[in-house]
């Protein structure tokens, strides 16, 4: 691993990913890997599936092993999964590095700061799969960033070698506009756009709209915002899952074919929140497969999924002269058949984009139990939550020089 099987997701309306803040103003662009683990759990779960026959498969965090350092054998797993990325019709896009180096040459990062440039090329969110694999190659990608000033009339009929969509977020190669929509290309008189006037299309736009609350005693309304993601016409979002074939050869393709059920369970009855309102629907297709190369014990290695090391992974992860890497903080409410909402506990996980150092042969991470444990009082909460974090590596062969 990993070599992914691709599916592509297809929104048939607004999404409300996550609550942040003190209500649900705002909202998340795409579904880390954690909460699609989790989805996938209660979506099985809801088709008479087990949770723990699922989740017991990997390998878990146990903090009385961590303690008494405990040496165990690898454990192996079905599959790896990532999180969910954006997509622009056919073209992929995935997580930038934290780090500017392993993008750009020291040389062209300089001339960019010189030329007060530097602050609109750090909003990269996103690079497309062309640009994704020469950097995995060690490439650097000066050759391919777009012009920061105004076109010139002769420059606006040549095809660029790069391209920005949504600001500066999104990052792809000149050669790879065809595989944009048409939504995209065109304009609403159906007229085609030069490719230099695509960093002003929106490919996703977040946006509040108002709600109304009535109170039941007094009958008093109130006002509240929701904040919802929505994207162009033949936009969404990707991820990629990696099926041990190892595995499958052992156990058959049960695995599979239940996760693949518990995905088209979730187009139909929706992810996020507010899908009383009519969120969170999409159409789910396989579209192909795409292999990367898995690395080896100290190899540098870029994640695209959320990241919670094991606890020998640690210091050596995060240690490497290379290693760029940002931390998330993931809490929030649990949902379970049966059980009131309650706050999970918290948790901190390496973001997708994370640059880290292959500590082992791998696996890497693990699935951590986050259920609430309360002191006051002896009631327990009655299963596992089982929050995801392990790695989903693609191994960086030129790391930065």
């Amino acid at each position: 691993m990993p070599d992914l099987t691709l599916y592509h997701l297809t929104p048939h309306g607004p999404f409300h990913l996550s609550l942040r803040g003190v209500g649900q103003e705002k909202t998340d662009l795409s579904l880390p890997s954690d909460s699609l683990f989790a989805a996938l759990l209660l979506a099985n779960l809801e088709v008479g599936g087990e949770i723990e026959k699922l989740a017991g498969i990997f390998p878990q965090y146990d903090q009385a092993e961590a303690s008494r350092e405990v040496e165990a054998e690898p454990q192996p797993i079905p599959f790896l999964v990532t999180s969910t990325f954006p997509r622009a019709g056919e073209l992929r896009f995935y997580p930038a590095p934290p780090s500017l180096e392993f993008l750009l040459s020291r040389d062209k990062i300089g001339e960019l700061e010189q030329g007060g440039e530097l602050k609109k090329i750090k909003k990269i969110k996103f690079i497309s799969e062309g640009l994704f694999e020469r950097m995995v190659k060690g490439e650097k990608l000066d050759a391919w960033l777009p012009f920061e000033a105004a076109p010139s009339a002769n420059e606006m009929t040549q095809r660029p070698l790069g391209l920005f969509l949504q600001g500066t977020t999104l990052w792809l190669m000149g050669d790879e506009a065809h595989k944009l929509p048409d939504s995209l290309l065109k304009d609403d008189q159906k007229k085609a756009r030069p490719l230099q006037a695509l960093r002003y299309v929106t490919v996703w736009q977040v946006s509040q709209v108002p709600r109304v609350t009535v109170d039941r005693m007094s009958n008093a309304s109130e006002i509240f915002y929701t904040g919802r993601v929505t994207f162009r016409a033949g936009c969404g979002w990707w991820l990629g899952i990696a099926w041990n074939p190892s595995w499958e050869k052992k156990h058959g393709l049960v695995t599979r074919q239940v996760i693949e059920q518990a995905l088209k369970l979730l187009a139909d009855t929706g992810l996020g929140g507010e899908r009383a309102a009519g969120y969170g629907q999409f159409e789910v297709e396989k579209a192909g497969t795409k292999n990367w190369p898995n690395p080896n014990p100290n190899d540098l290695f870029i994640t695209l999924s959320r990241y919670h090391p094991h606890h020998k992974e640690l210091p050596a992860a995060l240690q490497a002269e290379e290693s760029a890497y940002k931390l998330v903080s993931v809490g929030g409410w649990l949902s379970s058949p049966g059980q009131k909402a309650q706050r999970r506990k918290r948790l901190w996980l390496l973001a997708e984009g994370s640059v880290l150092r292959a500590a082992g042969a791998g696996p890497w991470g693990n699935i951590t139990d986050v259920k609430p444990d309360y002191l006051s009082t002896s009631e327990a909460f009655p299963h596992p939550i089982w929050r995801y974090g392990l790695a989903c590596p693609v191994a960086l062969k030129g790391g930065v020089p």
